[in-house]
């Protein structure tokens, strides 16, 4: 009983998407502020960014964050620690 927004700027992607779960697709970049504001991020409980760039997934985060989601989940593959 969730409601599923993915954001993705590849609408091939997002078309293939569709076609095997119930989300709602937006197409764009997600560390752009109005692409969040048409997702409704400021009003969701999570925002999960799982790019292959850390440095978007945390800017990502980051935004949604001021927006007023709840909780964000960034991936990242690098470790920062030596």
């Amino acid at each position: 009983d969730h409601n599923v927004v993915v954001i993705d700027n590849d609408p091939k992607v997002l078309n293939e998407l569709l076609d095997t779960v119930d989300v709602y697709a937006i197409e764009g970049n997600g560390a752009v502020l109005d692409v969040q504001r048409r997702a409704d991020v400021g009003n969701s409980d999570i925002l999960i960014a799982a790019t292959t760039k850390d440095e978007l997934n945390i800017v990502c985060c980051m935004l949604a964050k001021k927006l007023g989601c709840k909780a964000t989940i960034a991936r990242t593959q690098r470790c920062a620690y030596h």
